[in-house]
C-alpha cells in the first residue's frame, strides 16, 4: 500500500515545499513500517494512510491559497474571455439583417458563455505555460481553484444564463442563432442532476461536466510540466553559450599572452640587432680605413 501511494503522490505536481513535508511524511511510514514486525505491519498502513492523506490535504490547501488570483484572473480574460467573444461573434452578426438588430451587445454577453468550456483548456495551458519567470504559480492549488471554478460554471452559471436567454429573447431568436446556441439549454442544474441520478441523460450530463472540469485541470498540471521543461531547456542553453563564451574567452587570453610573448621576443631580438649593429659598422669602418 505504501508504494502504491508514494507512485500516486509522487505524480502530483506539488511545489518543493509540499513535496518536502510528504516526502519526510512517506519516509516516517518507510521507517516504522520496518521496525514493525509482520504482525503489526497492517496496522501501520492503517495509521500512515490517513497521516499522508492529511499531509497532502494540508500542502493543497495551503498552494490554493498561495496562488496569484489577480494575475490568473487577468490571464484567463486575455487567454479564455476574449477567444470565447471572437468565437460568439459570427453568430451575433446573424442579426444584423433582422429586425433584432439592436439586441446584438445583450445576445453577444449570453452567448460568450457557451463557448468558455471549449476554449478554456487550450486557453489555460498557453496562459500558463508561457507566463513570466517571477510569476510563481502552484499548479496543485491552481488546478483545485479551475476545477471548482469549471462545476460552478457549468453547474449553474451556464443553464441559468441559457434559461435567461430563451426566457428574454424567445425561443424565435434562438432559431435565429442556429442550434449550438441551444446545446447547453435543455439542461439543468448540477444540483437537479443529482437528484435526478437515476435518469439516464443525468447520468450523462453528469460526466460531461465532470469530465470538462477534469480537462481544465489536467490542463493546468500540463501547463506546468511544459512550463518546467521550456525553463529548465533555455536554462541549460544559457549554461552551454555561458560555457561557449569563457571557452572562446579563455582561448583568446592563451592567444593574447602567445601574441605578448611573441612581442617580446621580437622585441628582445630587435634590441639585440640594435646593439650589434653599431659593433659591426664600426668594424667596417676600420676596414674601410685600412
Amino acid at each position: 500500500m505504501r508504494r502504491l501511494v508514494a507512485w500516486i503522490i509522487d505524480g502530483l505536481p506539488f511545489d518543493p515545499r509540499s513535496r518536502r513535508a510528504l516526502d519526510e511524511t512517506l519516509l516516517d511510514w518507510a521507517h516504522e513500517e520496518a521496525e514493525a514486525g509482520p504482525g503489526r505491519r497492517w496496522l501501520v498502513g492503517v495509521s500512515g494512510l490517513p497521516a499522508v492523506g492529511r499531509a497532502a490535504i494540508v500542502a493543497a490547501s495551503r498552494e490554493t491559497t498561495s496562488v496569484p488570483l489577480w494575475w490568473l484572473l487577468k490571464r484567463a480574460a486575455l487567454f479564455v474571455v476574449l477567444p470565447a467573444t471572437l468565437l460568439s461573434l459570427p453568430m451575433v452578426l446573424l442579426l444584423l439583417g433582422t429586425d433584432s438588430a439592436w439586441r446584438i451587445p445583450g445576445v453577444l454577453v449570453l452567448l460568450m458563455p457557451e463557448w468558455l468550456p471549449t476554449v478554456a483548456p487550450l486557453g489555460l495551458l498557453l496562459c500558463l505555460m508561457w507566463r513570466p519567470r517571477h510569476v510563481q504559480v502552484q499548479p496543485v492549488g491552481t488546478a483545485i481553484i479551475v476545477c471548482a471554478a469549471t462545476l460552478l460554471f457549468l453547474g449553474w452559471i451556464l443553464p441559468h444564463t441559457n434559461a435567461f436567454l430563451v426566457a428574454v429573447y424567445g425561443r424565435p431568436m434562438a432559431d435565429v442563432l442556429g442550434p449550438l446556441s441551444l446545446r447547453y439549454v435543455d439542461e439543468a442544474t448540477l444540483i437537479d442532476l443529482l437528484r435526478s441520478i437515476n435518469h439516464p441523460g443525468a447520468v450523462s450530463a453528469l460526466l460531461r461536466i465532470s469530465g470538462l472540469a477534469a480537462l481544465a485541470a489536467t490542463s493546468v498540471v500540463l501547463a506546468e510540466s511544459l512550463h518546467r521543461r521550456f525553463a529548465q531547456a533555455g536554462l541549460d542553453r544559457r549554461c552551454s553559450d555561458g560555457l561557449h563564451v569563457a571557452e572562446r574567452h579563455r582561448v583568446g587570453d592563451g592567444a593574447g599572452r602567445a601574441a605578448g610573448i611573441f612581442c617580446d621576443c621580437r622585441h628582445s631580438v630587435g634590441a639585440s640587432h640594435a646593439r650589434a649593429a653599431p659593433g659591426r659598422s664600426d668594424s667596417a669602418t676600420n676596414g674601410a680605413r685600412s
